[in-house]
């Protein structure tokens, strides 16, 4: 349980220091204030769905730790492919798996 809430608090302390600048970053690679509202939207979407999905998941046929450690792996790669990319179709996908795996 610990290393859970470890994982919380890390996991949190980062979205927490990235999401207040994010439409600053978003605008300086290009996107509009309209591209960056799709973003926004989008990742809020994925994130409704997620917790059911991964609760499904976790209940049915996935060992909770690995599904909560390969899910980490994807949320910490996605954020940092996003820093790498500038088209919109990939910051949406990106930015959208990142928040749809942050559960």
């Amino acid at each position: 349980m610990r290393a859970l809430k470890l994982q919380y608090i890390l996991s949190y302390a980062v979205i927490g220091s990235v999401v207040p600048y994010l439409a600053v970053y978003f605008k300086e690679r290009g996107l509009d204030e309209v591209r960056i509202g799709y973003v926004v939207a989008a990742a809020a979407v994925a994130m409704m769905f997620t917790p059911a999905l991964v609760a499904l998941l976790a209940d049915t046929c996935v060992d909770a730790r690995r599904l909560s450690a390969g899910l980490l792996v994807l949320t910490a790669g996605a954020l940092l492919a996003v820093r790498d990319v500038r088209a919109f179709p990939a910051i949406l996908a990106l930015w959208t798996l990142h928040s749809a795996t942050m559960w």
